[in-house]
């Protein structure tokens, strides 16, 4: 969020800047011609830029919101990779890699390296079942949370 406020005052005060130029060469030659063009110039991108900014900030911004350490690239974070490490054969941790970096890229699955645990622990090691909970996840990830959080303690109601 911090970016998009960041970006946002920049843009809001070039474009405040620019309307006091145009306003103070408006003052000292009130018959310029330029000031309209120059107007224009101004006044016409600012929504245009605004949209666009947001558009470009839309996945950052949820990326930033999960406070998850997973970038725009489908990074996967040091734990999971552990994880993976104790759960599968070394000729398989790269499949494994691979399914789990595809959850995380929705704008409605979010605790990244939470749910990732969760489906690794799930799967115990097998490749079709990580495979089953990583499209659950992408679904509904609270469900693959209370799942595994079930089998945790099993004792419990």
């Amino acid at each position: 969020m911090r970016r998009l406020a960041t970006a946002f005052l920049a843009s809001l005060g070039i474009c405040l800047l620019a309307s006091f130029i145009i306003a103070f060469v408006a003052y000292i030659d009130g018959g310029s011609w330029l000031i309209y063009p120059l107007g224009a110039l101004v006044v016409v991108p600012i929504p245009v830029m605004l949209v666009l900014l947001y558009f470009l900030m839309r996945r950052v911004l949820s990326d930033e919101e999960a406070g998850d350490s997973v970038g725009a690239g489908g990074q996967v974070e040091a734990a999971v990779i552990e994880a993976v490490a104790d759960f599968f054969p070394a000729d398989e941790r790269a499949e494994a890699l691979a399914t789990l970096s595809a959850y995380g890229a929705g704008p409605s699955e979010g605790e990244c390296t939470r749910v990732r645990l969760a489906i690794i622990h799930l799967s115990d090691g097998n490749l079709t079942r990580l495979q089953y909970f990583t499209d659950q996840a992408k679904q509904e990830y609270r469900d693959v949370l209370t799942w595994d959080r079930e089998i945790a303690s099993p004792g419990r109601n």
